[in-house]
């Protein structure tokens, strides 16, 4: 599950609220990978996974998870 401010993730491994984390996705754009890596704080933890906010976001990132997001709808 993926959102403008931040994203779930399916995990069982251990984590804690405030735990800061490095995101790397790879991004598909006309049949080129793109990596794509964003910082982010624990926010929830729950039994099948995390959730996480971004943080420090820049306005490219934003923008690329904007242009994401449309294309999932």
């Amino acid at each position: 599950d993926i959102s403008a401010s931040g994203v779930f993730i399916e995990t069982t491994d251990a984590f804690h609220p405030g735990q800061e984390l490095a995101l790397c996705f790879t991004l598909t754009e006309s049949n080129e990978m793109l990596p794509f890596k964003i910082n982010g704080q624990v926010t929830r933890v729950y039994s099948d996974g995390i959730g996480v906010r971004y943080e420090n976001v820049t306005d490219y990132q934003r923008a690329i998870i904007s242009a994401l997001l449309e294309k999932l709808e």
